[in-house]
Parts: C-alpha cells; structure tokens; sequence
C-alpha cells in the first residue's frame, strides 16, 4: 500500500507542474521521470503453502498413542515371548515335544519327562523346546535342546512325570489376562514358561500350591519390579511367592 500510494502522489505533482507555463515542457518531463523511476508494480507476497505432514506426525502431534497390540503375524517376530503368544504355543508344542522325546528315548530308553521350558528362538520366529528327561537306568537328566546330561542319583518316584496331555498355554494366558497382565507384556527370556508338576519330593512354587498339580511359572517385570507368577495347569487359579 506505501508503494502504490508514493507513486500516485508523485503523478499527481507532476501534473500539476504541467500547468506551470514557465517551465519548459522536457524539465516537466524529466521530473516526472525521475519521480516515477523508483517506483515499480506493487507486488505481492507469496501466500504461504500449507506444509504436509505424515500420519505419524499427525500422532505424533495429536499425542495419539502407537498401539501396544500383538503383531498377529508369526509369534516371536520381535526376538521376545509376549503374553499374546501364549496361546500360539498350544499349535506348536506337539510337534515340538515329539522331536524332543525322539532324542531323549534315542539317549535313554526309560526317559521320562519331568518338566518343559519354552523361549523364543533366537533369530527365528518360532518357538525353543528346552525339555529335561530323567532316566533311571542312566541316573542322569538330559537336556533334548543341549543333549547335556546331568548325573542324579535319586529314585525314578522322587521324579514326578509331566503329562503333555494336560497342557494348555490357552488356560495360561486367560488366567494371566485376568489377572491384568496385556498381551504386550514380556515374559523374562531367562525363565520364559516353566512347566512342572509340584510335589512334596520336588517342590515347584509357592507354599500354597497344591501338590501334584502342573504348575506354569513366568516371570514378569511390572512397575519397575520381576514378579514371579505360578499358575494351576487345572483351574488357573494363581500363586505368588509373598514380598
């Protein structure tokens, strides 16, 4: 607006100047010129463009929460055993204990299972079988994931035998679930899913626990602190070691 209004005034002078007689008709001209030579077409600033942003940034401005949802593509995909994998497990874990009791039996023919650990497989998405056996021929455990074998010299009854049948990772993470622990949480890869049978020979949880009952065991981190969880392979009911 300044532009535009220094030029009009500048016009308007010099016509008044041409009204003048006395000057000659070129200084008329020449003042007008020069007048007008530093005045130029108003121009106009660029309307600013709205900038682009992405579905993230707009979360990400919105404040909009990444979902904590399970990956529902292949269990163990990220290298960490969630909870929402649990009941994946009962798919697999068929096949993975024949395997195992395949090389345990080629190691011992008595071999009998007395408890069942299950990761994740590093680097792999699937599932690791670390089953132990006990043979009373051998008096010795051995490990089908390491074929270690670990001389013990006890009784095959102070050994309490894991019935696979009775497994149910689905009962599991129900109970898990209930009890308020989401899918997105991590089982400790150290511990992963324990599997025994609690007895007075070969106690496996906490006082409570009845015997003779498959007991699960995982470890959790929640609130800054590792809770140790045991639950009934029967009526998911479960039991906690007292702080």
């Amino acid at each position: 607006m300044f532009v535009v209004t220094t030029c009009s005034r500048v016009a308007w002078r010099v016509r008044r100047l041409r009204h003048y007689r006395p000057l000659p008709l070129l200084v008329v001209a020449f003042l007008g010129l020069l007048g007008l030579s530093g005045c130029s077409s108003p121009e106009l600033a660029p309307t600013p463009r709205p900038s682009v942003t992405s579905a993230s940034d707009v979360s990400a401005i919105l404040g909009t929460a990444t979902s904590t949802a399970v990956p529902s593509n292949e269990p163990c995909s990220s290298g960490k055993l969630l909870i929402g994998y649990l009941p994946a497990i009962d798919r697999a874990w068929q096949a993975g204990i024949t395997e195992a009791s395949d090389k345990a039996t080629e190691w011992q023919q008595d071999a009998v299972l007395s408890n069942l650990r299950v990761v994740c497989q590093l680097f792999e998405s699937e599932f690791r079988w670390q089953a132990t056996f006990y043979s009373q021929n051998a008096q010795a455990f051995f490990s089908s994931d390491t074929r270690e074998v670990v001389p013990a010299s006890i009784d095959e009854s102070e050994v309490p035998a894991l019935s696979v049948n009775q497994l149910s990772f689905s009962l599991l993470h129900e109970a898990l679930v209930t009890a308020g622990y989401g899918d997105e949480i991590e089982i400790s890869p150290s511990s992963g899913v324990d599997i025994r049978v609690n007895s007075g020979t070969a106690p496996f949880g906490p006082p409570e626990a009845p015997d003779g009952v498959i007991l699960y065991h995982v470890a959790i981190e929640h609130l800054g602190e590792v809770r140790d969880i045991f639950v009934d392979g029967g009526s998911g009911a479960i039991y906690r070691y007292e702080s």
